[in-house]
C-alpha cells in the first residue's frame, strides 16, 4: 500500500469508530479503538476482485458484521472491499457493534454485582432480625411462616420427614404412586 491509501484508511477508520492506528505498514494497516476492545486489520488484496481485505480479531463481531448480505466475506473474519465508502461503512458497523457488545458485558457484570449485592442484604437482615420477621420481608424476602410447603408426588404433605399417614414410623417405606 502507498502513503495515500494508508491515510485513506486511516481517514476511513478515524471517521468511523476506529481512532487508533496499531500498526502502519507497507504490507497491513490495524485499527483499533479505546471505546470497545475489538481490532480491524486492512490488507491489500492481491486478486483483481477487491482492494483490500479487512479482518476483525472478534469471531461474534465478525459473524454479525456478515450477517449482511451485501458484505463480500471471504471466511469468517474476513471481508472483501473495492472502494473507500464500503471500507468506511464496514468499519462503522463493526465498530458500533463491538461497542455494544462491550456495553452488554458491561451491563451483565452490574447486574451480577447488583444480585450478590442484593443476596448478602438479605441474608443480613435474615440473620438480624430473623426470616420469619417484618424487616426480611419488607427487605424482599419470603416469611418463613408464609412458605408453602412442599408436596409429595403421591399429594401428601411432608412434614419433618413424615408423609402424613404415617407418624409416630419415620423408617416406614414411602409408598410408590402408581
Amino acid at each position: 500500500m502507498n502513503s495515500l491509501e494508508r491515510a485513506l484508511i486511516a481517514k476511513a477508520g478515524y471517521d468511523n469508530g476506529w481512532e487508533v492506528t496499531v500498526e502502519d505498514s507497507v504490507d497491513r494497516f490495524i485499527l483499533a479503538s479505546a471505546l470497545h476492545r475489538a481490532k480491524a486489520e486492512i490488507v491489500p488484496d492481491a486478486s483483481l476482485a477487491a482492494k483490500w481485505r479487512v479482518r476483525f480479531d472478534h469471531g461474534t463481531l465478525a459473524r454479525e458484521v456478515g450477517r449482511n448480505a451485501s458484505r463480500a466475506a471471504l471466511s469468517d473474519h474476513t471481508f472483501a472491499v473495492s472502494i473507500e465508502r464500503d471500507l468506511g461503512q464496514l468499519l462503522q458497523e463493526a465498530a458500533r457493534l463491538a461497542q455494544l457488545y462491550a456495553d452488554a458485558n458491561d451491563l451483565d457484570a452490574a447486574e451480577r454485582a447488583l444480585r450478590d449485592a442484593s443476596e448478602r442484604m438479605l441474608a443480613a437482615v435474615g440473620v438480624r432480625f430473623g426470616k420469619d420477621s417484618n424487616e426480611y420481608e419488607m427487605a424482599g424476602g419470603v416469611r418463613k411462616s408464609e412458605r408453602r410447603r412442599s408436596r409429595r408426588a403421591n399429594g401428601n404433605a411432608c412434614v419433618n420427614g413424615n408423609v402424613a399417614g404415617q407418624a409416630g414410623n419415620p423408617s416406614a417405606p414411602v409408598p410408590q404412586a402408581a
